[in-house]
């Protein structure tokens, strides 16, 4: 028998070393998109994560989609909630798309 899976991954290659928060945790740039299955948010959640990697190519160094229930549509940031459709009026992929490359660390230059 199949095991159905619960959480999808994209692990995306690391373009730079993972940067300290002012608190000590470790910045990853991992962005989780949960979204209710049974509502039918599966479109729009690959619609924003694809918007996504196409915005902030290199700076995402891992990519969660996250089915759920009730309604939700999150999209959390290293475990911090940038949008969350419960107290948001609209759903938009572009606020959506700047409020998570505001929250991202900025690539560093190797020499």
């Amino acid at each position: 028998m199949r095991r159905l899976r619960t959480s999808t991954s994209l692990r995306l290659p690391a373009a730079t070393m993972p940067e300290r928060h002012k608190e000590g945790m470790v910045s990853v740039n991992e962005v989780e998109i949960e979204y209710c299955e049974p509502c039918g948010l599966l479109p729009a959640a690959e619609k924003t994560g694809h918007a996504l990697l196409t915005t902030h190519a290199g700076r995402i160094h891992g990519l969660r989609f996250t089915p759920g229930h009730g309604g939700v549509f999150r999209v959390d940031v290293d475990g911090e909630t940038v949008f969350d459709k419960a107290s948001e009026e609209d759903f938009d992929v572009d606020v959506i798309v700047a409020r998570v490359g505001a929250r991202l660390t900025p690539p560093t230059i190797q020499l």
